[in-house]
């Protein structure tokens, strides 16, 4: 890796230990955990609830750029 191949992980808690760094989508736990209480205290009326929460790529040395030959 990366020269012949790019690995991208998802839950960045350890990636960066790993040997390449791996890439990663970093979740934001704390965030997560809000919606989820949010999602709780509207799930008690009849309105149509929905989530959404924004991850972050952290690119380390496991992904590599495109060679255009």
């Amino acid at each position: 890796m990366p020269d012949d191949i790019s690995v991208i992980g998802y839950d960045d808690s350890i990636a960066r230990l790993l040997a390449p760094p791996l890439t990663s989508i970093a979740q934001p736990y704390h965030a997560i955990g809000e919606e989820v209480m949010r999602l709780i205290e509207k799930s008690t009326s009849d309105d149509e609830v929905s989530a959404s929460v924004a991850t972050t790529l952290i690119e380390r040395s496991s992904v590599g750029r495109v060679k255009l030959v």
